[in-house]
């Protein structure tokens, strides 16, 4: 599940119930989980992804929150102006 939402894909959980052949709770724990996780890497590394609900596409998806830490092209025009 993981890859897929690195990938860009959106989960459906009835979708991934039937694939794994597990009920939707238990995919509901898993992205839970995968939450969880993604929240403790954020903390360590800065870079913030969040699993999101998304109503439109009826599923969940990888959101990128917003970083402290600067973007290549600002790192870029900074040292140009240096």
């Amino acid at each position: 599940m993981q890859r897929r939402l690195l990938q860009g894909e959106v989960l459906c959980k009835s979708e991934l119930a039937k694939e794994f052949g597990i009920n939707e709770r238990s995919v509901q724990r898993d992205i839970d989980d995968l939450r969880a996780y993604l929240h403790d890497e954020s903390t360590l590394c800065g870079n913030e992804q969040l699993i999101v609900y998304d109503q439109k596409r009826k599923g969940y998806v990888l959101s990128h929150g917003e970083s402290d830490c600067l973007s290549v092209n600002e790192l870029v025009a900074i040292a140009k102006v240096m």
